[in-house]
């Protein structure tokens, strides 16, 4: 079991991001959970149009490490200045994109494949998170991920 540890600030301003949009760009499984095998032959955009909104939430990734990100649409610009340029991701602690032995790491919590798989509601993740978080952990097994917070002490 691979125990991953995030910002609970960052996840805070992802889920901002994700309330704050009208649509939410859905994962590949939830895309074929909606459309079935016509999917496969269907732009994303048009999947995107195709389909009832899977409302605000957070995406689990994994390709470049391991992260979370906003499902907002359009996505959550790394520089709100730049909003063409890179997206705001939120890495799991050492598991870092370019961290040593990322590849390795990353294989050995989650599995080789590339995924995104779709987390809790925004609302699910406002009762989990209280101002007093100051981490999240994920743990991912096989069959199950489980959520847990750790509470600042002041």
């Amino acid at each position: 079991m691979a125990k991953l540890t995030f910002c609970a600030d960052d996840v805070r301003k992802m889920l901002e991001h994700a309330r704050a949009c009208n649509s939410h760009k859905p994962t590949m499984g939830q895309q074929f959970d909606a459309l079935g095998d016509k999917a496969f032959d269907m732009k994303y955009d048009d999947i995107v149009e195709a389909m009832p909104d899977v409302g605000p939430g957070l995406w689990l990734v994994k390709d470049s490490g391991i992260y979370l990100m906003s499902n907002g649409n359009p996505g959550q610009p790394e520089d709100p200045a730049k909003p063409e340029g890179k997206l705001f991701v939120a890495y799991a602690e050492g598991y870092e994109a370019g961290s040593p032995d990322e590849w390795e790491r990353s294989r050995a919590a989650v599995g080789g494949d590339d995924f995104s798989e779709a987390l809790m509601d925004a609302e699910i993740w406002s009762k989990l998170l209280t101002p007093q978080t100051e981490k999240v952990i994920i743990r991912v097994n096989k069959r199950t991920l489980g959520f847990a917070t750790i509470e600042r002490k002041d």
